[in-house]
């Protein structure tokens, strides 16, 4: 109901207002201006001053104007796309630790393995130890009676006899 209102009274509204804007302008043009003088006020003589001399000094030059002219003063009418990103710098796979496996000693509450490193040190390291070669590290996961499951960044790497 508001609606149907709204769309019949607006536009007579506008209507109404545009023609009594146009008889206020048809009034102000058609009516006579006069000045009326009141009874006894004297009259004022404005003395007048010569500035052309003035004027002729201060005249702009043009080079005063010159930047505006240069300047560009329309935009575009869109914001450019922003440039494309790069893509992401390539990680660097490095790989785990070079070990030797020589024995593993499974046990039920997580047994120990030897191994033989880089350096052809032979250690011993229990589950859960991190070996390392100087570079790289990896941690000991599991022990099985034939390899071992080292993680190393998150990755899975399984260790035999035979590597």
């Amino acid at each position: 109901m508001f609606i149907r209102l709204s769309r019949l009274l607006l536009p007579v509204i506008s209507l109404a207002m545009f023609i009594g804007s146009g008889l206020v302008l048809y009034w102000a043009l058609t009516t006579p201006c006069e000045i009326a003088q009141l009874p006894g006020a004297k009259k004022i003589r404005i003395a007048e001053k010569d500035i052309s001399s003035e004027v002729a000094q201060t005249k702009p030059r043009l080079e005063t104007f010159m930047p505006l002219f240069v300047r560009r003063f329309q935009s575009p009418l869109y914001d450019p796309p922003p440039p494309p990103t790069p893509p992401p710098p390539k990680k660097k796979v490095i790989p785990p630790p070079k070990v030797t496996l020589v024995a593993t000693m499974p046990e039920p509450d997580g047994g120990g393995s030897v191994m033989l490193t880089i350096k052809s040190a032979t250690v011993v390291r229990q589950l859960g130890d991190v070996i390392s070669d100087g570079k790289t590290s990896a941690k000991i996961i599991e022990i099985n009676s034939q390899d071992i499951v080292l993680e190393h960044e998150g990755k899975r790497v399984t260790v035999s006899y035979s590597e």
